[in-house]
């Protein structure tokens, strides 16, 4: 049967301050865990099929967004999540907004971004049902709040990317998640100054069970609004 809905999960890399990243270890964990509930036949998730994508992007400014760009233009798909970290994150954190404007940082490949914008529009707006994701996460008793500010790094310069692409090629629901750095446990971060780790790395109020859970309600908020968009029938017991 064809996928009523096709998911693209994405992770980031390592780069300058963070060895390992958390999402490149948990975003795959995700993958499973919606393709388990998924042929389980969940109450959570749409009474739909669903493919389920994963890609974990170079954090470098050229190559990061042109493998979003790529890998959305190879699947078509109808919801993107995208997941990086911020050193500044205890929970969920929801971003609203992609902006033009990018800082002069260097990537995990020592570069700096080749242009101080992005393109010509200041901002887009995630498509991300962000009020109804904060609810949701905040009725589980998970830490989540909405931002209007991704950063100036490549998280932002990613979902800028995604969400400048031309009508037909972008999905009709994307937007960006930040979790804490420190999921990728406290040893593994170094001290050094870089976009995420020039201050003290805040410590996560998740556990990596907590992510998962979270993140399998923002995704089925989001299959949810698609759902109801087409007629499909759905449950959504949250």
């Amino acid at each position: 049967m064809t996928a009523a809905f096709v998911i693209l999960l994405t992770a980031f890399g390592p780069f300058p301050g963070i060895p390992v990243n958390a999402t490149a270890l948990l975003v795959p964990r995700l993958a499973q865990r919606l393709r388990r509930l998924a042929a389980a036949r969940s109450p959570l998730l749409p009474d739909a099929a669903i493919s389920v994508h994963t890609t974990t992007l170079p954090t470098e400014w050229q190559r990061g967004p042109d493998r979003a760009e790529a890998t959305i233009g190879r699947l078509r798909p109808d919801l993107v999540l995208h997941f990086g970290v911020s050193s500044q994150a205890s929970g969920f954190v929801i971003e609203r907004v992609g902006r033009s404007a990018c800082q002069p940082h260097p990537d995990a490949a020592g570069h700096l971004a080749p242009s101080p914008t992005l393109g010509p529009a200041a901002t887009h707006n995630a498509t991300l049902p962000v009020d109804a994701i904060c609810d949701r996460l905040s009725a589980n008793g998970l830490p989540v709040s909405a931002s209007t500010d991704a950063g100036g790094y490549l998280c932002n310069a990613v979902l800028y990317r995604t969400l400048s692409l031309p009508t037909g090629v972008r999905p009709p629901i994307a937007g960006f998640i930040h979790i804490p750095a420190a999921l990728a446990g406290p040893v593994k971060l170094r001290a050094r100054t870089s976009p995420e780790t020039a201050r003290p790395v805040v410590p996560s109020a998740l556990t990596h069970s907590d992510f998962l859970t979270g993140a399998v309600h923002i995704a089925a908020t989001c299959l949810a609004a698609l759902a109801a968009e087409r007629k499909i029938p759905h449950y959504d017991r949250a």
